[in-house]
């Protein structure tokens, strides 16, 4: 990519007097160990030598002993030299020149070499030196060793630079300074979203390649692919709302009860936050407790449908069709007995979240049961009020469920249902298939004694499988998944998570203090 040289870290010479317009630096080279396999130069005679002296565990001793001391590069103070033997000094200095004459042609800029298992070899030895292994461990998986020379997983770092566009930032607020840099972090995150997460996409496809899967992790671009996924569940959330609208009309079929109805559920929200805000002075206000949205879509739903069953199922009944209000009222009792049990059984359940700790389960709980209750209220009242309504002016008058015209009917819903049972002579009508099952087929099964046993023991054996279940739960022993487990994202954060060394597992780096006293005035 052309581009790339355009955002990379620029590999500058450590004297910046020596830079000038003319001068040719080249972009600073990945951390990965394709550093190793696609060395300009590698000497296999060299590289066995190598091998051989770290096979000796007394050697590697020797070398963990003298510590930075040998490596050339680092300066290594007289004092703390003179704590080593002159052979142990003499032999960690020449084996460390060994190893950067090897390592210093680590840049990516040859063919594959030849000899592919030795660099392998070489690696594994590598990480049994503390000044050494930083090196090349990074790129290994913490099941590589001498033992097993290989590793499942490997990662990479490619390194970024900046500013991307020529300012002088000496004179600058820090205010300005950080506004600066937010404009170059924004001008490279965009190039990476507009260049390269589609082709890293690709090839994180398990399709794309048959025995190598690549994945990414940038933490830049972090925000924009949850965003992204947070736009597309929003877009199924609205698919779910329209299917549960969709299907309220179905039920009732009436455009004016499935507009109500589904006024009622959403009003819920705003009326339940006003309880746990403002009422219960509850100031945690949890991001969980969204979902209440999604619960209250379909217990609201499903209240509706007793409510307006109720009140199909009112129309059979002679003795309560005198008038409307006679009629209501057993529709009212009827249903306010069995949704306020059912209402009330969800609402403790939800409650019981309070025996917690977690601030966020609690504050979930108490607003989910806030939601329910005022669900439960709003049927009760708007919705009945709207049942009223479509009793007396849309009910069995517009094609479809609309609501023109709009006028009175005359005679009543409720007179013409009186009026069709006397003219069959006081027979009991033929319902709708759904009733007609359950009143014939349902019924008569749970009437039978041996049908209400096996049920029993079905119930009692679920409920038992089900606490046996429970009492195995114990608490999270891995981070929380932000993202399907098959996505790229979550599949390098979970492969860095596990499969590579952490803090915990590291062996630590050797500090080395050199102790004394200054001159002292007698």
């Amino acid at each position: 990519d052309p581009g790339y040289e355009d955002y990379c870290l620029y590999n500058y010479p450590r004297n910046l007097s020596l830079v000038t317009e003319n001068t040719t630096v080249e972009c600073t080279a990945p951390l990965t160990p394709l550093l190793m396999y696609y060395a300009s130069y590698w000497d296999p005679e060299a590289v066995a030598e190598v091998i051989e002296e770290l096979k000796d565990p007394a050697k590697i001793e020797a070398l963990n002993k003298v510590g930075v001391c040998a490596n050339p590069q680092v300066f290594c103070p007289p004092e703390i030299v003179e704590t080593f033997t002159p052979e142990e000094v003499i032999f960690a200095f020449t084996f460390g020149l060994k190893v950067q004459n090897i390592t210093s042609t680590w840049d990516m800029k040859g063919d594959l070499i030849d000899n592919i298992t030795q660099a392998t070899e070489l690696a594994s030895y590598m990480v049994l030196v503390d000044v050494f292994a930083g090196v090349v461990d990074f790129g290994f998986d913490q099941t590589f060793s001498v033992a097993n020379p290989a590793s499942q997983y490997s990662r990479g770092i490619l390194f970024w630079g900046g500013p991307y566009t020529n300012r002088n930032t000496s004179g600058l607020s820090e205010e300005e300074a950080k506004e600066a840099r937010k404009a170059d972090d924004d001008q490279l995150k965009n190039y990476i979203l507009e260049n390269y997460l589609e082709k890293m996409d690709k090839q994180s496809d398990p399709e794309t390649h048959a025995t190598l899967n690549s994945y990414y992790f940038m933490t830049a671009i972090i925000g924009d692919v949850i965003l992204d996924i947070v736009t597309q569940d929003g877009l199924l959330a609205l698919f779910s709302f329209a299917f549960v609208f969709c299907w309220i009309r179905l039920n009732t079929g009436s455009w004016f009860l499935a507009f109500v109805g589904f006024f009622e559920i959403f009003f819920s929200i705003p009326v339940a936050w006003f309880l746990f805000t403002v009422v219960f002075q509850i100031k945690y206000f949890s991001t969980l407790n969204t979902l209440a949205l999604f619960i209250v879509a379909a217990i609201g739903a499903d209240d509706i449908f007793i409510f307006m069953d109720a009140y199909k199922q009112s129309q059979y009944h002679l003795d309560i069709l005198t008038d409307l209000e006679t009629r209501m009222s057993w529709v009212y009792r009827r249903t306010g007995t069995a949704m306020a049990i059912t209402s009330a059984t969800t609402c403790a359940a939800f409650l019981c979240t309070l025996i917690t700790p977690l601030s966020s389960i609690q504050s979930f709980g108490i607003f989910a049961a806030c939601v329910i209750l005022i669900d439960y209220v709003l049927v009760m009242s708007l919705f009945c009020t709207a049942v009223v309504i479509y009793h007396d002016r849309y009910e069995s008058r517009a094609k479809c469920g609309c609501c023109c015209p709009c006028g009175v009917q005359t005679p009543s819903v409720t007179e013409n249902a009186k009026a069709a049972i006397e003219a069959n002579n006081g027979e009991e009508m033929k319902r709708d298939r759904v009733s007609e099952f359950f009143r014939t087929k349902v019924s008569s099964f749970v009437q039978k004694p041996l049908n209400r046993l096996v049920l029993a023991v079905v119930f009692l054996s679920w409920v038992g499988v089900s606490i046996w279940q429970a009492t195995k739960i114990e608490p999270t022993k891995e981070n929380e998944q932000f993202l399907d487990e098959n996505h790229p994202l979550q599949k390098s954060i979970s492969i860095l998570d596990k499969e590579f060394p952490t803090a915990n597992d590291d062996i630590g780096m050797k500090v080395y203090y050199a102790w004394g006293l200054g001159l002292v005035d007698r």
